[in-house]
């Protein structure tokens, strides 16, 4: 039986620490200055966000992403260099708009147009791209549209009041899930601020169900996770 050949792109640290090793050093890529973290509920007074939070952060700072799919690396490979225009002509115009109310105070940015994000290692699972007023939020893996939002820059800073999404993968109990998971992902990745990331609610209550899907969503920028209501 052929065994499966997994495959990954290395980061800019390993490729550093590849490139500095002499013939016959054994190269590790793991962090070894990383803590380690027990997967468990934590209590308000536990984390700085005063809130029951999922603690993500042993895969979020340990897991490594591969894939045995070489089409599936070749689409990453790809998109690295992708400055996301190709994704304007498609703004869901037949899909799914969701309202809503998304304030993001902080008067001193516009978002420029252009890449706002883009995926530098596996483990990065999202690129974010804004042109023409509109921001759209790709898987990194597959180059999948997965959202097109609005934008309206204020004085505080800007709003989003509308999600635009795929309406064949649109569940309506998850409107909550959806609208989260933009607010986190702009907060996180685009303004690169540590915040607790959304479960879908009816993911199970474990912690191995937990960490797999925030590490396949979420990748190392997912710390923290809570449940989005219904």
């Amino acid at each position: 039986m052929e065994e499966d050949t997994f495959y990954r792109v290395p980061t800019k640290k390993e490729v550093e620490k590849l490139e500095n090793a002499k013939p016959g050093d054994a190269v590790s890529f793991e962090d070894t200055d990383a803590p380690h973290f027990e997967p468990r509920w934590l209590a308000p007074d536990e984390t700085p966000f005063e809130a029951r939070l999922f603690d993500t952060r042993e895969y979020a700072l340990h897991m490594i992403s591969n894939t045995a799919d070489k089409n599936i690396l070749g689409k990453y490979i790809q998109m690295q260099s992708s400055d996301g225009k190709e994704y304007v002509t498609n703004n869901f115009k037949d899909g799914i708009r969701i309202k809503c109310n998304l304030d993001f105070p902080f008067p001193e940015t516009d978002l420029p147009e252009g890449i706002l994000f883009r995926s530098e290692m596996m483990e990065e699972k999202w690129n974010i791209y804004k042109y023409e007023g509109q921001i759209y939020i790709v898987r990194s893996w597959t180059g999948e549209l997965k959202y097109v939002t609005d934008y309206e820059k204020t004085e505080d800073g800007f709003l989003i009041k509308e999600i635009a999404m795929d309406k064949e993968v649109f569940k309506e109990d998850m409107i909550s899930f959806y609208v989260n998971e933009v607010h986190f992902l702009l907060i996180s990745h685009v303004m690169g601020y540590l915040i607790p990331h959304p479960l879908p609610y009816d993911l199970e209550d474990d912690p191995d169900s937990i960490l797999k899907f925030s590490f396949s969503e979420f990748g190392n920028r997912g710390y923290f996770g809570y449940f989005s209501p219904k």
